[in-house]
């Protein structure tokens, strides 16, 4: 990371995507550390494929990438992991999400419960039997189960968020509103956590 930080204004490549986890990783990393996208060679891709082949013909020096195709292309391109999300907004913070509409909850709640329950579920069976978990999701995947046992321990589930959670989604929401896309203090119109943990 150090030598990410000092490549700044030197002409180092970087992609991403816009608009997304990766790109908030990314550039949460740089703001961070006091940089911007204007100190890197931005490239801006519509997918990660797109740059895990960018990285392997060694068009970009860096990139945003997530799991498991991330750990693809370290196992099998020679990359590195530089940081991950956990760096940028913690290790509680939600790196994906599930929403629904009010409605919903009015509407259907014993099947929304019921469906927490499974997150929250399938969330202790991860921790408990990683192998077992395997078995199941390997399949699903589609990933060669070495990459997909690296790959998925980088990112253990947080079905209930806790106010650690809730402060890396506030960081978050601080990056979008610097990269433009959110307008400040917007996270407390959208983020309604009055359901959460019950």
């Amino acid at each position: 990371m150090a030598e990410f930080i000092d490549a700044a204004g030197k002409g180092l490549r970087v992609g991403t995507l816009r608009l997304d986890t990766l790109e908030l990783v990314g550039y949460g990393t740089m703001s961070q550390h006091g940089k911007s996208y204007d100190d890197y060679r931005m490239t801006f891709f519509p997918s990660m494929i797109g740059m895990g082949e960018a990285i392997a013909n060694k068009a970009l020096d860096v990139c945003t990438l997530a799991q498991p195709y991330a750990e693809h292309v370290v196992a099998e391109q020679g990359a590195v992991y530089l940081t991950d999300s956990n760096s940028v907004w913690g290790p509680e913070a939600a790196d994906c999400v599930i929403s629904t509409k009010i409605r919903t909850i009015d509407s259907q709640q014993d099947a929304l419960k019921a469906y927490l329950r499974v997150l929250q579920e399938s969330a202790r069976a991860f921790n408990e039997d990683y192998e077992a978990v395997l078995n199941d999701l390997q399949p699903v995947y589609g990933v060669p189960r070495p990459i997909l046992s690296v790959a998925l321990k980088r990112q253990f589930p947080n079905p209930v968020i806790s106010q650690t959670g809730v402060s890396g989604l506030r960081q978050g929401a601080a990056y979008l509103a610097e990269l433009g896309y959110l307008k400040p203090d917007v996270i407390d119109a959208v983020l309604d956590l009055k359901y959460q943990p019950a």
